[in-house]
């Protein structure tokens, strides 16, 4: 019964979203604006699939990169920033040509002032809503396990955490300078 009332509600919801909708994803690169030096860049390769439950699902493959500066850092989809200045300089706007897969966000980490801002820029799956909120940094608690492994060369530590209902694995090494990592995550 309460999965039958989340469902109705978050369906109402978005139908109140997709009404609000403009249907234009242009985003004016001479409003950008340098709020920090990146000093460390990080590429990702994210595979991810849309429904867990099925096994014959399609998986999606995006490449993510994080920017870490002094005081902020930037975790965003190349694939979707890539699609976006393409389309700028094509005069599209077309959403259909977006690459399928790709994940159309910003994550922005405020370090003075513990906050990130977020983007989630219209997934078809979220009916092509767009996004824009704020939130306290989360605080992870990490427990550092005794596995150890070697990826590209740096000799790494496995942590574990739990973050928003679900359990989380990653591998750090003490060779790069950073307490920062993809998505939310850091610590």
């Amino acid at each position: 019964m309460k999965r039958l009332i989340l469902n109705l509600t978050l369906f109402l919801f978005m139908g109140n979203v997709f009404a609000q909708y403009t249907g234009s994803i242009h985003i004016p690169v001479d409003k950008f604006q340098v709020l920090d030096s990146a000093t460390l860049k990080f590429t990702y390769r994210f595979t991810f699939v849309r429904d867990s439950l099925n096994p014959g699902t399609i998986k999606y493959v995006d490449l993510q990169t994080l920017l870490i500066g002094k005081n902020i850092s930037k975790y965003y989809s190349q694939n979707f920033e890539d699609y976006c200045l393409s389309a700028m300089k094509d005069g599209k706007d077309d959403f259909k040509l977006f690459t399928e897969g790709s994940c159309g966000f910003e994550i922005f980490k405020n370090y003075p002032v513990k906050e990130m801002t977020v983007t989630d820029l219209g997934h078809k799956f979220l009916m092509s809503a767009d996004f824009l909120y704020k939130e306290d940094l989360p605080t992870m608690n990490w427990t550092i396990n005794n596995d150890t492994s070697t990826v590209l060369s740096y000799s790494c530590q496995k942590a574990t955490t739990a973050f928003r209902g679900r359990n989380y694995e990653a591998w750090f090494t003490t060779e790069i300078p950073s307490n920062n990592g993809p998505w939310k995550f850091g610590g």
